[in-house]
């Protein structure tokens, strides 16, 4: 998760700030943020040369503008001088080549940051690479590799690896060995643990509840949304930001669903929010974790365990990771029963019915456990059936569980278009 790095980060850099005058002098560079000049070389070095203000950083500015500035001509000029796909050698390695001007100064400027690190060991910490446009986040990479590496220098990069996998095969395709990619530019591999589950949400419901929204209120006291939105924000590639934007999209559904009601209180009760709360959040995290088992759901609301069956695709080595956590296990537990109470296992006139069989025919499918499975059969039928109209026969399905979702959906796509990751 993407917050549990940046805490990592501000860790060390408090831990190392305690070392005194003898310590290193540590910058942080926020790679998503701090990136102004799309060049890693410019803006790495105007990163240190803020926090550190000597004759050798504004050597370090100047060396680093002028090979900047020469790689951009060199590039320029083995496109231009092409003529019929022969590179005119002459004017590519002639004596002004910028070619050769930006090596001497990338090499000036290793002498200059090596001066300025035996004044001042300095450690680079990286954050937010995994935000960034895929071509400048392994641009940094590279130059931190290549450049960045003198004495006395030490580079940590925080990054969320799935999800900057997922930007490198982006640019050279889903085959591509992205991992095999990122570690040739790392020494020293850390993999921080999960945070507890139950802190996550926990999280999230201060996030709820912290909103000025009117509808914060209402769900102060309802555990299911937070616990859903955990198991979402929990899986490969998410992060802290997604909380937000999940939270956000939350409460636009609520208030669309007041809005509809004029307002009234006493019907929100009479159809009971925590219900329509926590099947938004269930749609709300199925974008998040799998945005075509989404799709999938949206397109054909009776698809619900066909779109189970493709999120247990979809995270089959995160299972794998996370079953020995009962509480998170718990937590996909409830996304998955709201998920086939919403969408069945199948439709009747195209109403979304649940067949108790084909529930069975899936446990040897199943991450849960046999007693845990045979509960959620119960929790199903449960939700499909709950008194919100009296004289409800058990089979039926009750005015809460025919949704609006494609009206949520639409909310949802405008919040997070299915273009975004």
């Amino acid at each position: 998760m993407g917050f549990r790095k940046t805490v990592f980060l501000k860790l060390c850099e408090q831990r190392l700030k305690q070392a005194g005058l003898g310590g290193p002098r540590v910058i942080q560079f926020n790679a998503w943020r701090e990136g102004y000049l799309k060049n890693p070389l410019l803006d790495l070095t105007y990163c240190i040369s803020a926090a550190i203000r000597t004759h050798s950083t504004r050597s370090l500015r100047r060396h680093a503008r002028v090979a900047a500035r020469q790689i951009i001509l060199s590039v320029n000029a083995a496109v231009t001088s092409k003529t019929w796909g022969i590179v005119n050698v002459r004017t590519l390695f002639g004596n002004n080549n910028p070619w050769i001007t930006a090596q001497r100064h990338i090499l000036d400027f290793q002498k200059d940051l090596e001066e300025v690190a035996r004044k001042h060991k300095l450690v680079l910490l990286i954050d937010e690479l995994d935000q960034c446009e895929p071509l400048y986040a392994l641009q940094v990479m590279d130059q931190v590799h290549h450049v960045f590496e003198v004495p006395n220098v030490k580079v940590v990069l925080a990054i969320n690896q799935h999800a900057l996998e997922q930007s490198i095969q982006q640019m050279y395709g889903s085959d591509y060995d992205a991992g095999r990619y990122i570690r040739r530019f790392i020494h020293e591999a850390l993999q921080l643990p999960n945070p507890p589950t139950r802190s996550i949400a926990a999280f999230i419901k201060k996030r709820i509840t912290a909103s000025s929204s009117t509808n914060a209120a209402y769900l102060e006291e309802m555990w299911d949304p937070y616990r859903i939105f955990t198991v979402a924000i929990s899986s490969p590639g998410r992060n802290v930001r997604d909380a937000d934007i999940a939270v956000r999209i939350m409460q636009d559904i609520l208030a669309d669903l007041v809005n509809q009601h004029a307002g009234r209180r006493e019907n929100l009760e009479h159809l009971s929010l925590e219900q329509f709360a926590a099947f938004a959040s269930m749609l709300i995290a199925l974008r998040l974790i799998s945005p075509g088992s989404y799709k999938l759901l949206v397109q054909q609301p009776s698809s619900g365990l066909q779109v189970w069956h493709d999120l247990q695709d979809h995270l089959d080595g995160w299972f794998g990771y996370t079953h020995t956590d009962s509480e998170m296990m718990n937590y996909l537990w409830i996304l998955c029963a709201h998920l086939i109470a919403l969408g069945g296992t199948g439709a009747t006139n195209g109403v979304p019915t649940v067949d108790r069989s084909a529930l069975d025919a899936t446990r040897t499918r199943s991450p849960f456990r046999e007693e845990e499975h045979a509960e959620l059969k119960s929790e199903v039928v449960k939700l499909r059936t709950g008194s919100v109209n009296a004289g409800l026969s058990a089979g039926s399905i009750p005015h809460m569980i025919k949704l609006p979702i494609r009206r949520w959906s639409s909310i949802i796509d405008r919040g997070m278009p299915l273009t975004q990751g």
